[in-house]
């Protein structure tokens, strides 16, 4: 009888290991793949035809997929949707990105739905596994999808679209998972089951349309700030800075051209000045300036560090508008804004009180001010009926101005003697926290309802949040950032009339560090920025509530 060597021995055992960890992984990959392929949406119109791709985002139903792919179905907003059990689902068509090639849809029929999750994908690195999932060439016709496997070719590509405006990739990921007709609109996933993209593009060889390993997919950072408006049912328009910049050699970008007014000049960018850091990143190209922008909706609160000789300047600007035209006029549908203003709404309620304050309301604050060694203490009075008192007050305790406002004007003064109208600025910078106040806190009714409108998305210390509007009877309407993920107010700020300038910067107020008082949660943190620039922080030391008599 042979006996086997311990040198064999060792061997075998080694060789019993690996293969436990190789079926071990294998099983792993196939259970992730068998999870996700449960949220894939096989897209259809009312009549079947078409096809296309998507996935399913959250439990009741919300999906993304490509515009193009549903383009044909906005006008009726309807279609349908296949999924793994072999079933045609009712499928509604809500928002839309045509620059992004980027739509939502919500399918209904089900309680609950299987869903992914959206992954990271700032995480992703060239090397990685994905998997792509998809209807590729109708061949689910039990709505079971296929599956590619690959990995990740680039990071950070730019795929021109139709033309500047429509159908482009900004800073897409290329994987070498086979992404053809059919597969648009569907999901990337890491393998963790996570979607880090919605692929929608590939290179094809010329003679037919077979992918020949570059497939693109627009990453889920971006698809999470447009997210809030294609689910309030919107046309969501991508931003600009209303300014162009050249390369004058090697990490030099240079605006070279500036539209007035615009919000790049209303920062107080100029011509010549250097861009340097744009949205967090260091900026070495121009195509790279581009390609970065491209990802962000209009409105977004953007930071921008430009350089003016040896100075160094930082603003927080928020785009505007990149013009867009479609063939067909996209009507917003009013039911579904509405009904997702008060969902938010409504959560944020439940989390602050959902009562109006029912009295008279002061509180006392520390106020540090941009270029003031010694702090500011700041004591305010607001009654229910929307008249506030202000009185601030140097390091000694001395009060060195005082104010009256009513929510649309305000009165400003020294500490002795008559008021005279307040400035603009410091008139929107009085009036917007109670009028926030006011609006959110004041019971929903279906009436009041009428008054809300969902604008979309927004961004709060890199997190996403919802941007609302309440139609005001008098003086301009007020926009609230509503935290998803806690349910509170973090941002307020007033609608601008007209475009904004350098004379009258926009104000806005960002809202922290909530606790009860008297059953409201109120915040005991207030951050006030003119024009993209920090012009204040308030510390509250304490609230009271005098009830109405």
């Amino acid at each position: 009888m042979l006996l086997a060597t311990p040198a064999v021995a060792r061997a075998e055992a080694v060789s019993s290991e690996a293969l436990v960890r190789v079926q071990a992984a294998e099983r792993e990959r196939i259970e992730v793949m068998a999870r996700a392929a449960r949220s894939v949406v096989c897209i259809f119109d009312e009549h079947r035809a078409g096809g296309g791709s998507g996935v399913i985002i959250t439990p009741d139903g919300y999906g993304l997929t490509n515009f193009h792919v549903v383009a044909g179905m906005t006008g009726r907003r309807k279609g349908l949707g296949g999924l793994s059990d072999g079933r045609l689902y009712p499928l509604e068509v809500l928002g839309i990105d045509p620059t992004g090639d980027l739509a939502m849809f919500r399918l209904s029929g089900r309680e609950t739905f299987d869903y992914a999750p959206l992954g990271d994908s700032d995480q992703v690195r060239v090397g990685d596994w994905v998997f792509a999932m998809g209807n590729p060439f109708m061949l689910a016709e039990d709505y079971t999808p296929t599956v590619t496997h690959g990995l990740v070719s680039g990071v950070h590509r730019y795929q021109f679209g139709a033309d500047t405006r429509s159908l482009v990739y900004t800073d897409c990921i290329q994987v070498d998972a086979s992404i053809n007709p059919g597969n648009s609109g569907g999901p990337l996933f890491n393998m963790q089951g996570e979607i880090i993209g919605i692929n929608g593009r590939a290179s094809f060889e010329t003679r037919g349309r077979v992918n020949v390993g570059a497939g693109y997919a627009i990453s889920a950072n971006q698809v999470k700030r447009f997210i809030p408006g294609l689910r309030a049912g919107l046309l969501t328009e991508h931003g600009s800075l209303g300014a162009t910049t050249i390369d004058l050699g090697y990490r030099k970008v240079v605006f070279e051209r500036m539209l007035e007014p615009s919000v790049a000049s209303a920062a107080g960018i100029e011509v010549g000045d250097g861009l340097v850091r744009f949205g967090g990143h260091e900026i070495h190209s121009s195509n790279q300036f581009a390609n970065y922008l491209g990802t962000y909706p209009a409105g977004w609160p953007v930071s921008v560090e430009y350089q003016r000789g040896s100075q160094r300047f930082s603003r927080v600007i928020r785009l505007e508008r990149l013009p867009l035209k479609l063939p067909k006029p996209f009507e917003v549908d009013e039911r579904i804004n509405r009904a997702e203003a008060r969902r938010v709404l409504e959560a944020a309620r439940k989390r602050l009180g959902d009562s109006p304050i029912p009295g008279t309301l002061t509180w006392r604050a520390v106020r540090s001010m941009p270029g003031k060694l010694l702090p500011e203490q700041v004591q305010v009075r607001e009654t229910a009926a929307g008249r506030g008192e202000a009185r601030v007050m140097d390091a000694t305790g001395t009060v060195i101005a005082r104010y009256e406002y009513n929510g649309r004007t305000a009165l400003a003064g020294a500490a002795e003697g008559s008021l005279t109208p307040a400035s603009p600025t410091e008139s929107a910078r009085l009036n917007l926290l109670m009028v926030a106040r006011q609006v959110v806190h004041a019971p929903l009714t279906d009436e009041r309802l009428k008054r809300w409108r969902h604008l979309g998305g927004d961004e709060y210390e890199g997190r996403v949040i919802d941007l609302l509007e309440c139609d005001l009877d008098e003086g301009p309407d007020i926009r609230v950032g509503i935290d998803p993920a806690t349910h509170e107010v973090v941002r307020v700020m007033w609608r601008p009339v007209d475009a904004p300038s350098r004379e009258a910067p926009a104000i806005e107020m960002e809202l922290d560090d909530y606790r009860p008082v008297h059953g409201i949660q109120l915040p005991h943190r207030i951050r006030t920025y003119g024009g993209g620039a920090p012009a204040g922080v308030d510390i509250i030391q304490g609230y009271e509530l005098e009830a109405q008599p």
